[in-house]
């Protein structure tokens, strides 16, 4: 009997010492990522099922930015989906818990001396809308298939959020999947053009400001033309769905061109494919890491090795948008400001802490660009988005509007390098 006593004793003790090493760890995390009490009424929202059904799943929690008020910016916070399922980087949306820390927008240090109940940007999230933070498949030329309205306010609101996923730190937010070059072909995906190809104005301008090279310019197009290899637990096999993303790559620099997804390009054959039968490795922010990586791959030398590379990258360009809920944002955006479509040299740029930008990172076309980043931070460093600009070609013409986000290195990057 004391025999089996002694053993019991020593069970409870192992129990009890498990559980405060699971405290611990999870309280380290916290003291991170989460402050202050739950706000309940707020579901993720599975993107790959954005098209019909809704599915929920847990929360981690991460501290953003809200926007500007009287030139300043306030801590505030909001929750980001967990990857806890096979395809768990589509989960996207939530707004659970309030948090504290100072995640700086930009290289320079601001002065955050609003309140979070001052501002009352992220606190005005509207929890009873789930669909309000849902990802959009992005496409250029085609006819948005998720087109509800996105009213000016909803899209400061949906701003925020990204910016602040963009924001945390890479314990704080789901990364993504999809990092290896055969995840494409394994998905269907096959690559239609690689070759060098000659930059032509205004884009010669925007490197030339930059301070880019004007060498090593690749364009690249990728085509989902094959079906997949079995994937899942159940060995499922995804049709083509005749999606492309062409990009520009150079080092620095990205250059959105001639897009279509494969929600998109799935939702438009006859019949329709529904959102189970789209293949995962869909996203734009997905494909897109991945060529870049593999383009820096291609270009490493014996003292730039690929890392620096990924890293190096200062910015992304939207060309040619047509979509008419950006272009809805971007005009008001304009408007508001007293601005109007001009050329890059008289481009309308606003800080990520101005409504304007916080909008415009929401509307579809512009929001892969905060996936890109939020989920690649092992990879390309935490970065942040801390400007956004409006041009065009002619100067007048809304069918040639282009986007640029400037882009920076969070200041946690120079005080601790080799951190995301």
């Amino acid at each position: 009997m004391a025999r089996l006593l002694r053993v019991l004793s020593a069970l409870v003790a192992a129990g009890l010492l498990l559980t405060h090493v699971r405290w611990f760890r999870a309280s380290s995390l916290d003291s991170k990522c989460k402050h202050q009490s739950v706000v309940s009424g707020f579901s993720n929202y599975d993107h790959n099922n954005r098209l019909s059904n809704e599915q929920f799943g847990g929360l981690a929690t991460h501290q953003g930015a809200s926007g500007n008020l009287a030139g300043k910016f306030e801590d505030a916070s909001i929750a980001v989906p967990v990857r806890d399922d096979p395809y768990s980087e589509d989960k996207r949306g939530g707004l659970e818990q309030l948090l504290e820390g100072q995640h700086w927008l930009t290289s320079e240090r601001r002065n955050l001396e609003v309140s979070f109940e001052e501002n009352g940007l992220l606190q005005a999230l509207d929890t009873s809308n789930p669909d309000l933070y849902r990802r959009i498949d992005p496409q250029d030329g085609l006819r948005d298939m998720n087109d509800e309205q996105l009213p000016w306010d909803q899209a400061v609101k949906k701003g925020n959020h990204l910016i602040a996923l963009v924001n945390g730190p890479v314990d704080c937010v789901g990364q993504s999947r999809w990092t290896n070059i055969d995840d494409l072909a394994a998905n269907g995906w096959t690559q239609e053009v690689n070759r060098a190809t000659r930059l032509k104005e205004p884009f010669k301008s925007i490197w030339s400001e930059l301070g880019i090279p004007l060498k090593d310019v690749k364009r690249i197009e990728w085509k989902h033309t094959k079906s997949s290899a079995p994937i899942g637990p159940g060995g499922m096999i995804y049709r083509p769905t005749g999606a492309r993303y062409q990009n520009i790559y150079c080092k620095e620099m990205i250059m959105a061109d001639y897009n279509f997804g494969p929600d998109t390009m799935g939702g438009r054959k006859s019949p329709p494919m529904v959102a189970a039968e789209i293949v995962p490795l869909k996203q734009w922010s997905d494909v897109t890491f991945i060529q870049f990586q593999d383009y820096c791959k291609q270009h490493e030398t014996v003292t730039s090795p690929f890392e620096t590379c990924l890293r190096g990258l200062r910015g992304v360009v939207r060309a040619n948008v047509v979509s008419a809920k950006t272009r809805e944002i971007a005009n008001e955006a304009l408007s508001k400001s007293g601005r109007l479509l001009r050329g890059w040299d008289h481009r309308a740029t606003w800080a990520i802490g101005e409504e304007s930008a916080q909008a415009l990172l929401a509307t579809p076309n512009e929001q892969g660009v905060a996936w890109f980043l939020a989920q690649h931070k092992a990879q390309l460093g935490r970065k942040v988005v801390t400007e956004v600009s409006v041009f065009s070609d002619t100067g007048a013409a809304f069918d040639r509007m282009k986007f640029f986000f400037k882009i920076e290195d969070h200041p946690s990057a120079a005080e601790n390098p080799g951190h995301a």
